[in-house]
């Protein structure tokens, strides 16, 4: 139900299972999931790019999580569906998007073979000036 170090552990285990019943098996228990077991769900079958329903779910959590862009942009450049072209560059350009989630939404639109388009500046952003005093 919360972070921790077991469940993380749990996920990356499942992440490099190939059993082909096994994201039928988690699609089937994502909706009564936690919110936080939703996430470890998504980065398992974010694994398997032809599974169906997949993508639906990614996008909707990039959509409506933004307190999360970053990870959710991270696991749908691994799912790899190029349909999620236009919503990540529809994301770019919001003026909330800080730095953490710019880099994470450019990498995924040009994992997927998209042109993110200039780069934007992110002076005054807490973690880019931090990145940029590194």
């Amino acid at each position: 139900k919360e972070e921790d170090e077991l469940a993380e552990l749990a996920a990356e285990s499942l992440c490099e299972f190939t059993d082909e019943s096994m994201p039928a098996e988690l699609l089937k228990r994502y909706d009564h999931a936690p919110e936080y077991a939703q996430s470890l769900i998504l980065d398992i079958l974010a694994n398997f790019p032809l599974q169906e329903g997949v993508y639906e779910l990614l996008e909707d959590k990039l959509r409506y999580h933004p307190e999360q862009r970053a990870y959710y942009a991270s696991l749908i450049a691994k799912f790899g569906d190029p349909r999620a072209l236009e919503l990540l560059k529809e994301l770019i350009d919001l003026p909330d998007v800080g730095y953490v989630d710019y880099i994470e939404l450019r990498n995924a639109i040009e994992t997927l073979g998209g042109d993110p388009g200039e780069e934007r500046t992110f002076y005054g952003d807490p973690d880019y000036e931090a990145m940029r005093n590194v």
